[in-house]
């Protein structure tokens, strides 16, 4: 069977951050003896434009002038669409991604485009060209961006009313997508993968002498995108006021964004630059063990879907702090395996944690038992997109 899997987001190589679980899920795919092919934009960091790497067969599509082409490298599409800039690029890259699409998946069994927009718009152009079976996988940014902007709405509603099946990581949005009209026959949630190999727990004290940390210091750790959702400065603020009850506090920033400087410049003017380490973008083998080497994990969005990197931290042992976004509640008790607060309550609840080595070892072995139960691998979680496959490409055949 082969599957056209569409999408606006890939690693740009082998060891690239960028949306590190479509990789995952694409190479559980082919773990499975499923034979894929992605379609994805040609982004700055590109290697090559068409290449082949863990049995994966790639295919980048340019769609503005390369040097500066940026559309999908801003952030996620609702943030690339609030700049001038990305609103210029999006026809354009459009276009460009239907182009290559109609080449790629002509062979295809299947296409399955992750996210609605625009990946499954496009999709749907192609199933009617081509009569072929169309799965699409909601994240959620498609649904954050449709509320609120009617234009986007009516290309989300066609979407959905045209695709064979939604499929969802996320509990919460699948209660948004049966209120929007989608039938329970069509729908079904299905959980992101974890590497279980990476995300696990490890010697803290062997891995801060392997990353030069001081043993004696608390740290908390932040890895995402920074990017207003996001409000990383909202932890910035927070770890000012803890800094008072904690000396020897440490916070590490993972992750790169259009707020980079400015979180770096608030850090200056609160005059934290001493305690406060922006490391940028790492390799998820280099996350794993600052999650192993963190003291606790902390998560201060506004919204999400269901962050893999919460489920991450867990599976690393490391306790969690969230905000009540997503599903998080699905798999998170809050005082049980995590504190799920607001951000007022953030210092109150931080200081608890680094305060009580009791409570983080509870928060761990609790947290590790609930992620398990939560996800399951990434080759685990492709067995319910074949098996759907199967059926599709089954029932195409008859009707």
């Amino acid at each position: 069977m082969k599957v056209c899997i569409l999408t606006t987001s890939y690693p740009a190589f082998i060891e690239d951050i960028q949306s590190p679980f479509v990789f995952r899920f694409t190479k559980g795919l082919i773990q499975n003896n499923v034979d894929v092919d992605v379609v994805c934009p040609y982004s700055k960091k590109s290697k090559f434009k068409n290449e082949n790497y863990s049995g994966i067969n790639i295919y980048r599509f340019t769609y503005f002038i390369r040097k500066f082409q940026n559309f999908t490298e801003i952030g996620s599409i609702p943030d690339a669409m609030k700049t001038i800039y990305g609103k210029l690029q999006m026809p354009f890259f459009c276009i460009a991604f239907l182009m290559k699409s109609l080449i790629i998946s002509k062979k295809s069994d299947i296409i399955h485009a992750q996210w609605i927009i625009p990946s499954g718009f496009i999709g749907v152009i192609l199933k009617k060209i081509y009569n072929k079976p169309l799965v699409v996988t909601t994240r959620g940014a498609e649904l954050i961006l449709s509320s609120k902007n009617k234009f986007w709405r009516l290309f989300l509603q066609y979407t959905i009313n045209n695709a064979d099946f939604i499929a969802s990581n996320n509990v919460e949005h699948i209660k948004i997508l049966k209120s929007l009209g989608v039938s329970d026959k069509k729908i079904k949630f299905i959980p992101n993968g974890l590497d279980y190999d990476l995300y696990k727990p490890r010697s803290k004290k062997i891995i801060r002498k392997k990353l030069n940390l001081n043993l004696n210091d608390k740290i908390i750790l932040y890895v995402g995108y920074l990017i207003e959702r996001k409000r990383v400065d909202i932890l910035i603020n927070s770890f000012k006021e803890l800094l008072k009850f904690h000396p020897n506090l440490k916070l590490i920033i993972v992750g790169d964004g259009p707020l980079k400087q400015n979180l770096i410049s608030l850090t200056l003017n609160l005059n934290l630059q001493s305690n406060v380490i922006f490391l940028g973008k790492l390799r998820s083998e280099e996350v794993a063990l600052y999650m192993n080497a963190a003291d606790v994990f902390s998560l201060t969005s506004s919204s999400e879907g269901r962050p893999n990197v919460v489920l991450e931290a867990l599976a690393s042992g490391l306790p969690v702090i969230t905000t009540p976004v997503g599903d998080v509640t699905s798999f998170l008790i809050n005082n049980v395996n995590a504190f799920i607060v607001d951000p007022p309550n953030f210092v109150d609840k931080l200081h608890k944690i680094l305060s009580s080595k009791v409570l983080r070892n509870k928060f761990s072995k609790n947290g590790l038992n609930a992620v398990k139960k939560a996800n399951p691998s990434w080759e685990e979680s492709a067995k319910p997109y074949i098996n759907l496959y199967i059926d599709l490409k089954w029932f195409s055949h008859i009707s």
